[in-house]
């Protein structure tokens, strides 16, 4: 679906109430949940393969060194530092975003080059 058919398409249901019968009152066609829980669902599972390999491995083991290291390095200077969580949360996103990409191979030392800039 389309940018602007998917914005047609809620601005039209949030009057009438019916996502379905909007949508096709529209000419706009929907993804069956099913499919569209399954395209989900793989690169979720891409997602924890790549920090599983990331554990056994030690590259998350290096993550967590490179975060030590910045907060350090920016409580010496008095400046505050996001807290682990953020970047947890910072290295999920790009890894994400690299899967959605299609990159293959180290996923996660380019997404920890993005956690960390």
């Amino acid at each position: 679906m389309r940018k602007a058919d998917a914005e047609r398409l809620l601005d039209a249901a949030r009057e009438r109430g019916n996502v379905e019968a909007t949508a096709k009152r529209l000419g706009i066609t929907l993804t069956p949940h099913e499919i569209a829980v399954m395209w989900a669902d793989n690169p979720l599972a891409r997602l924890d393969a790549i920090l599983a390999d990331a554990k056994r491995n030690g590259d998350l083991k290096a993550f967590n060194r490179t975060y030590q290291a910045k907060r350090l390095e920016a409580a010496s200077c008095g400046v505050a530092f996001m807290p682990y969580t953020a970047a947890e949360k910072r290295l999920k996103r790009a890894l994400m975003a690299a899967i959605a990409d299609g990159v293959q191979g180290r996923a996660f030392r380019l997404a920890m080059l993005d956690v960390f800039k």
